[in-house]
């Protein structure tokens, strides 16, 4: 009986610790945006606003769409990234997620950049996405983990 109370016990704390897990990603925690794509906005002033969560349970399955809101223009952080419009693979990611995501930014003047963590995105994706609005200085982040 005494073993049985401390398997029950642990199965308990076990699965209290995998659901209370935060996900990568948050928009509390701009370090992974800036790990991820290697940038650098300790400098910048800005405000960080998560729109959307579905990220969780066990393995962190889900979506993340967080808007990253510049006092000032940080367009040198991101000097390096492709110039807007984004290509045909991410225009395709945002068709096929967009129940996750919503829809792409209609931004015209900026950047994107795009990092797929996933060995093979045939059954799995672990994709990340930042595009920067110039014109509103917003970086728009979504993170897809399946």
């Amino acid at each position: 009986m005494k073993y049985l109370k401390l398997l029950l016990t642990l199965a308990l704390a076990f699965t209290l610790c995998a659901c209370g897990t935060a996900s990568s990603g948050s928009s509390a925690d701009v370090s992974e945006l800036e790990t991820t794509f290697g940038i650098d906005l300790s400098d910048a002033s800005y405000s960080a606003d998560e729109v959307k969560n579905t990220a969780g349970g066990f393995h962190g399955d889900g979506a993340i769409v967080s808007k990253i809101t510049f006092d000032s223009d940080p367009a040198e952080a991101f000097s390096s990234w492709d110039k807007l419009p984004v290509s045909d693979e991410v225009t395709a990611l945002f068709e096929r997620f967009a129940d996750d995501w919503g829809e792409a930014p209609s931004a015209s003047n900026g950047c994107w950049k795009y990092v797929e963590e996933s060995d093979d995105t045939e059954y799995s994706y672990n994709s990340r996405i930042a595009i920067y609005d110039a014109d509103e200085n917003i970086l728009w982040y979504y993170i897809i983990n399946t």
